[in-house]
């Protein structure tokens, strides 16, 4: 048996308490799969915790078949989030739209509605329009086609 798979020091180099952990651990294993008598997991368990060198603990395996390790039990993960096509809009985005929408339409209206004859007037009461329209086209540019040349 390869004595440096069981990750013990060899020969009367003293052992660790986390050594010592880690042969009750693999003992308990070999116990849960009927290889050990709950006696004889009880007293490999008291030697294992008395062992002062590699070679005690090595000793306590001689008759045992090293432990497989398992393979780790997939964690299931969550579902990456999907990302949105350029064609669709987020919920903020579509409220936004709806909002300059209406500011747009409205003020379109009332523009046009004054019908005052002073042109300066007029250019006054279309700039917020024009500055809707600009922030509207901004808020959609993400779904319209885009046209390659």
């Amino acid at each position: 048996m390869d004595i440096p798979a069981r990750g013990f020091p060899r020969g009367v180099i003293r052992v660790s308490d986390a050594e010592r952990d880690a042969a009750v651990a693999e003992l308990s294993q070999h116990y849960q799969a009927g290889r050990l008598t709950a006696e004889e997991f009880s007293e490999r368990s008291g030697q294992a915790f008395a062992a002062k060198t590699g070679d005690q603990l090595h000793a306590l395996f001689d008759d045992l078949p090293p432990v497989t390790s398992r393979q780790p039990v997939p964690v299931p993960q969550a579902d990456p989030p999907v990302p949105r096509s350029r064609r669709e809009l987020g919920p903020g985005r579509t409220v936004a739209l709806c909002i300059v929408a209406y500011l747009l339409v409205g003020n379109a209206i009332s523009a046009l509605v004054a019908g005052t004859p002073d042109l300066g007037s007029v250019l006054g009461a279309l700039m917020p329009t024009v500055i809707f329209g600009a922030i509207f086209l901004a808020i959609l540019r993400p779904v319209l086609p885009r046209h390659r040349r």
